[in-house]
């Protein structure tokens, strides 16, 4: 596995090095404030069937109340709608939930005597209100790389952040005590710092940010943080706190608040107009805002330990705090449906709306915008944020163990079926606690944004040793963004000549949503017919983004780039390639290193043509060629079109 990991990276910084985002070629059009509109139908029509499902009006724990999805593809919007509500449900007036405002203590000793193992179902508000496409939702832990991580990279792209390795003490010297001396910016945005992953805040901070920064630089490390020869990196424990003392870490060097920094220096040059902290605050209203959690229901079971051991943190530490907030003494609980007000009890109990692990507002459609800014390289609608370099190395690959970038999470099951959709490094983005999902994908220029307001529709609960827990919102949204990044990719590299169970299919998905080899006219793949050789270099020349236009053939163009790079002398365009003949195009296109002998093993090892056999041995070594069956190579047989497909993507994912 080690060695595919290995290869795979190889693979990756070869690609990228010669091929340009895809994106590029869509600038000219972009429009500001929102991708340029470019709906397809069938693509809506896809969508609607696996999203349609899920949007539902009965109260239980599969159901999501309302949502919106938008799919974008080299630089327009192909597919945006709203299903269900934005505001659906308010707190029951029977059970643990109609306890709110008496406390935790309160709602989860009702919980744990409920007994029952029933979804908790809230009260339908009279006057429900839809869901739409300019409806802001609470990104959660989208605000990690929507905000910080964006502010993280504009500051390292300016040179105000020297390096992501530099030490957080070098801009807070305050955060150098007990054994935080050495940890880095890059180790807080791999989450892999040592530092604790979350705090009770709101048990001792009643909006007071700085008391909160102060509290974080007297924590010990709780994980084994630092460095180690591996990975430049220390143990993985996903950090609240570490995108906390990121944003901190902004404010030091920008001089400006967190919110206040991506609003004029990110959101505002680029037109977001839907895109804040603190939105009832900054002109919107609560009818503009996806509808979340029954009040601090989950923060509430997240702290009573004694009601509910072994749930979440121990916050034995912090007993003393609960009693202060359940007396209203700390402010009191929310005991309300939120609308407009960020879920997460940290941000805003404790720091008043604003932090770098949550708090942020938006829409589908900027979101998207955002995407489209990372997948230009830093730039949109001629407004440069930050270096395309900056853009790689934050999007690549960080951690062996771990499908982490900084800051963004890589390959993550949420983004669809990563064995034919996805590789390692080509896709990016992350996903949010009420129900946010998004990424974007460097090989296909493809965003997808999937916004749910599933908290609003109530709590599921689960028994554990006769304990009952209230259960966590994001999975159904995943869900719904599998479905729906599974049918965008089907959708693109869907033809009627390929079957589902096709021994290719997924092969031919993965080429044809890249472009790299496309289908045959009137929606066939024709996945038996031959590839000749001057289509083959057409395909690589294809894949490295080259310019394939002019000349007397289809070819033409193709076959002049591929001789003057090497990979082919040029000779008998018109024949059909040979499988031997695929390995050695692909090994001087990548300018492999030899690997000897891989290819003895097979029963016919002995038709390799001489100047083929080192390509073959590397082509064998690498996964790309596999053998048919009885253990041959076939080396002098001529390549099908479905056959190259999946050599292709071998190379380009293995």
């Amino acid at each position: 596995m080690q060695k595919k990991f290995v290869c795979a990276v190889l693979s990756l910084v070869m690609v990228l090095s010669l091929a340009p985002i895809s994106a590029f070629a869509a600038e000219e059009e972009e429009t500001k404030g929102h991708l340029p509109y470019a709906i397809d139908e069938g693509l809506q029509a896809a969508i609607d069937a696996v999203v349609e499902p899920y949007i539902q009006e009965t109260y239980n724990n599969r159901a999501v109340p309302g949502a919106v999805v938008l799919v974008a593809k080299d630089g327009k919007i192909l597919a945006e709608k709203a299903y269900g509500y934005a505001y659906l449900t308010d707190p029951p007036e029977e059970g643990p939930y109609a306890l709110l405002a008496q406390g935790a203590r309160a709602v989860n000793s009702a919980r744990n005597e409920a007994k029952s193992e029933e979804s908790i179902n809230g009260k339908r508000v009279e006057k429900p209100v839809p869901m739409t496409t300019d409806t802001l939702f609470d990104m959660a832990s989208l605000t990690k790389v929507l905000c910080t991580t964006q502010a993280v990279m504009k500051l390292v792209s300016e040179g105000k952040i020297e390096s992501v390795n530099d030490t957080v003490a070098k801009y807070i010297p305050e955060f150098a005590q007990n054994g935080k001396e050495n940890v880095t910016l890059a180790q807080l945005l791999t989450h892999t710092s040592g530092i604790s992953q979350w705090e009770p805040d709101y048990l001792m901070f009643e909006n007071d940010r700085q008391a909160v920064l102060e509290f974080y630089c007297t924590l010990p490390l709780t994980y084994p943080g630092g460095k180690n020869e591996e990975n430049n990196c220390g143990y993985y424990a996903y950090s609240d706190i570490g995108f906390r003392m990121l944003a901190y870490v902004v404010e030091a060097v920008s001089g400006k608040s967190i919110d206040e920094y991506v609003k004029t220096e990110i959101y505002e040059p680029l037109g977001l107009t839907h895109t804040t902290f603190k939105p009832l605050e900054n002109g919107f209203t609560a009818d503009d805002c996806a509808a979340t959690s029954w009040g601090n229901m989950y923060e509430m079971a997240m702290v009573d330990e004694d009601n509910l051991p072994g749930f979440s943190y121990n916050t034995k530490d912090y007993m003393d705090g609960l009693t202060k907030r359940d007396a209203g003494e700390l402010g009191a609980w929310r005991d309300y449906t939120l609308r407009g007000e960020v879920n997460d009890g940290n941000t805003a109990m404790a720091s008043g709306g604003v932090s770098g692990a949550a708090g942020l507002f938006s829409t589908a459609s900027d979101v998207a915008v955002l995407g489209q800014l990372m997948l230009n390289g830093g730039i949109y609608n001629g407004v440069r944020i930050y270096d395309e370099a900056v853009v790689e190395d934050f999007t690549a690959p960080k951690l062996t163990e771990e499908d982490q970038g900084y800051g963004f999470k890589l390959w993550w099951g949420w983004m669809g079926d990563k064995a034919n959709n996805i590789r390692l490094g080509s896709t990016f983005g992350h996903d949010g606690f009420t129900g946010t999902q998004a990424w974007m994908d460097k090989d296909t220029g493809l965003i997808v944004v999937v916004l749910t307001n599933k908290m609003n529709v109530g709590s599921g609960v689960y028994e554990d040793d006769g304990r009952y827990y209230p259960s966590y919102s994001s999975t159904l949204a995943s869900g719904i963004s599998r479905k729906v990044s599974d049918a965008v990719f089907n959708y693109f590299g869907s033809f009627n000549d390929v079957a589902e169970d096709h021994w290719a299919a997924g092969a031919i998905r993965f080429v044809a949503n890249r472009d790299i080899l496309q289908g045959t006219g009137e929606g066939a793949f024709n996945p038996d017919g031959k590839l000749t050789r001057g289509m083959m270099m057409t395909t690589l020349a294809r894949m490295a983004g080259q310019d394939i236009v002019g000349g007397d053939t289809d070819y033409s163009a193709g076959v002049k780039w591929a001789v003057a790079q090497g990979i082919s002398d040029g000779t008998d365009p018109a024949v059909n390639v040979t499988r031997e003949q695929v390995a050695v195009m692909l090994y001087h296109y990548a300018k492999a290193e030899t690997t000897d002998g891989a290819s003895a093993s097979f029963r016919d090892a002995d038709q390799i043509s001489d100047w083929a056999r080192e390509a073959m041995d590397w082509a064998v070594a690498q996964g790309i060629l596999t053998g048919t069956d009885g253990g041959r190579l076939d080396p002098q047989g001529e390549a099908t079109r479905a056959e190259a497909a999946l050599m292709l993507q071998r190379f380009l994912y293995l």
